[in-house]
């Protein structure tokens, strides 16, 4: 069975696809890292600065990086809009057969067996084709009619094989329950030292 569809891409598809992109959520991650991190010595040690001091620069460098989630979640669905219609007509093309999956646009052909695609991941808006961890391709739900969205979403499924992906939120703990046993260590160490 041979499933066709097609719409206009507009940036807004890919605005709304790196809302759901792992890497650029990475940023806000690493704010809470950066505050926790800045933060924690000060709460095990015995002298405490003014609140300002020590409060006030771990914030601001992780309003900094939310910031920079913001502007790279942005400047990546421009440059992928950009790479994926170029200056020509927007109209774009999608094709999933017994064969794999298929996006034909005015600037370039892509044919993936159903192995080459790494996982599936279903948005709002649109299905996002993962070819890898960090190579994405938008196919927004109105390129397909109601009962053709049916279709796509079994055929996802039957053939998508989801290879396992890295822990993110794995190592994140991994690197805070290490700074918590250095801040411990060091407290414990610093602690017992007469003055």
């Amino acid at each position: 069975m041979v499933i066709e569809g097609r719409t206009e891409f507009s940036q807004t598809d890919f605005t709304a696809a790196a809302r759901n992109l792992p890497w650029l959520t990475l940023f806000g991650r690493l704010a809470l890292l950066f505050v926790l991190i800045n933060v924690l010595p000060v709460l095990f040690s015995d002298e405490r600065p003014p609140l300002g001091a020590w409060l006030v620069p771990p914030i601001f460098m992780a309003l900094i990086l939310l910031l920079g989630m913001g502007v790279s979640r942005y400047a990546w669905a421009a440059n992928s809009f950009r790479e994926a219609v170029g200056a020509g007509p927007r109209e774009v093309a999608f094709r999933l057969s017994a064969e794999g999956f298929e996006l034909d646009s005015t600037l370039r052909r892509i044919q993936l067996a159903w192995p080459a695609i790494a996982r599936v991941t279903e948005t709002k808006e649109s299905f996002l084709v993962f070819m890898g961890e960090r190579s994405v391709l938008v196919a927004p739900f109105r390129a397909f009619s109601s009962e053709d969205l049916r279709l796509v979403r079994r055929t996802f499924e039957q053939h998508v094989t989801v290879r396992p992906r890295a822990q993110v939120w794995r190592l994140t703990l991994l690197w805070l329950v290490v700074v918590i046993a250095s801040l411990a260590m060091w407290q414990f160490l610093h602690g017992a030292q007469p003055p």
